[in-house]
């Protein structure tokens, strides 16, 4: 990850913090299980802001979900972004809901921003986020385990900063010149 690039500056308190979904909108990414989570929440009173960045074959028929629970004001489907670091600024919460994944480089880049990720629990994603260490894991597939762990790090600034501050940390292992000299090295 560029540490640079995704640097990002600590965020001043928000009561609906940003929660961002990055990457293709995709059944194996699983968009469908943060629009459920959201819709979990909405029902338990909670608010939240959801943006989507990205694009894919699920979109319209996840937004269409969305605008039938009533929440296209707090559920946004923003499409593909160039600027990702910029919307990484204005997120308190990264989540990666993916049943399957190669090593998650918008988990890399939300954790270098220190940004609090909320991710599956698949291997991949255990290989970057350690629950409660740097981040937080949901069982995989359960929008209400991603339901709860949201609710926690909405409700909870200091765990998310503290997790975030922990993810930085742990991103500065897999900076590109690192691996370049780790690889060369090789």
């Amino acid at each position: 990850v560029d540490h640079e690039r995704f640097a990002a500056p600590p965020l001043s308190p928000e009561q609906d913090p940003l929660i961002l979904s990055i990457g293709r909108i995709v059944d194996n990414k699983g968009p469908q299980l943060l629009v459920e989570a959201a819709k979990l929440l909405a029902a338990q009173g909670r608010t939240i802001k959801v943006g989507f960045l990205g694009d894919g074959p699920l979109r319209e028929r996840l937004a269409l979900d969305v605008a039938s629970a009533g929440l296209s004001d707090h559920v946004q489907f923003h499409g593909q972004v160039r600027d990702v670091e910029s919307w990484m600024k204005k997120a308190a919460i990264v989540v990666r809901p993916s049943y399957t994944e190669g090593l998650p480089l918008a988990v890399l880049e939300a954790m270098s921003a220190g940004r609090c990720n909320v991710v599956s629990d698949i291997s991949p994603n255990r290989e970057l986020i350690q629950h409660d260490v740097n981040g937080l894991v949901f069982r995989t597939g359960d929008a209400a385990d991603l339901a709860g762990q949201l609710s926690r790090a909405v409700s909870d600034e200091d765990l998310r900063v503290r997790l975030g501050a922990a993810a930085r940390e742990a991103s500065l292992s897999r900076s590109w010149t690192r691996m370049a000299a780790e690889t060369a090295e090789v």
